[in-house]
């Protein structure tokens, strides 16, 4: 059986911000940590980051772990 799981995570505080932001960016980091599945599969971190008004720097959004990286992880996110 092939199974995955996604675990993601945001404040309401990043929703707002979220939901104001005019661009947005999806950051993958590979390798991050182990799948909670099976523990020899890695795991992946996405990040979706949106510049902050104020300091022009990237703000991060809204996160996700998951052990696939494929679009229906990132639909269901």
């Amino acid at each position: 059986m092939d199974s995955t799981f996604v675990i993601s995570w945001v404040s309401p505080r990043q929703v707002k911000l979220l939901q104001e932001a005019n661009e947005i960016c999806i950051d993958a980091t590979h390798k991050t940590c182990k799948s909670i599945i099976n523990s020899k599969d890695d795991a992946y971190l996405f990040s979706i980051v949106a510049r902050n008004a104020i300091t022009g720097r990237g703000y991060p959004l809204a996160f996700m772990i998951t052990d696939k990286e494929d679009s229906e992880n990132l639909q269901t996110w």
